[in-house]
């Protein structure tokens, strides 16, 4: 993984690595880039899964998901403690779920949360604050319990 100055058109090597990394996701405090990382365990087709890790500003790499299927397109809350992402299931169809990074499991990765369990495939969730529109001047905003906007998803 690279980064790239764009005011001096210098690029930064971050990882140096067999790995096959994608979908990094800058943290909002800039210090932190989250991705998906091939070193799950091995699937039925000999390939490691993509897991969730994140990455600080010293290249240290830690590893937030560990499980026998694709996750996958990980983008952060808007106050840094969750981290949404979509997840494979049954038949081949993803799901959103959500991370908490200040709740952890018995193992040390953070407690994940389903989301959808929608038909079809959900893939590409981001943060956002949802506006009802009901004709009048008070749109309602839905935030989860950290008062940060709840991820939607884009189909």
């Amino acid at each position: 993984m690279h980064v790239l100055n764009l005011k001096t058109g210098t690029r930064e090597q971050l990882t140096a690595n067999d790995e096959e990394e994608r979908a990094p996701a800058w943290s909002p405090d800039g210090k932190r880039i989250a991705y998906m990382c091939r070193r799950g365990p091995v699937n039925a087709q000999g390939l490691r899964t993509f897991e969730i890790c994140v990455m600080d500003l010293k290249n240290h790499a830690t590893q937030l998901t560990n499980n026998l299927v694709f996750d996958g397109a990980p983008h952060w809350s808007s106050d840094g403690k969750k981290i949404v992402f979509s997840r494979m299931q049954a038949a081949g169809r993803q799901q959103i779920w959500v991370m908490d990074l200040e709740k952890l499991d018995p193992s040390g990765f953070p407690i994940a949360t389903r989301l959808t369990n929608a038909p079809g495939t959900q893939l590409f969730a981001t943060w956002g604050t949802i506006c009802a529109d009901n004709g009048d001047d008070e749109d309602a905003e839905h935030e989860d319990e950290s008062g940060a906007p709840g991820p939607s998803s884009r189909q």
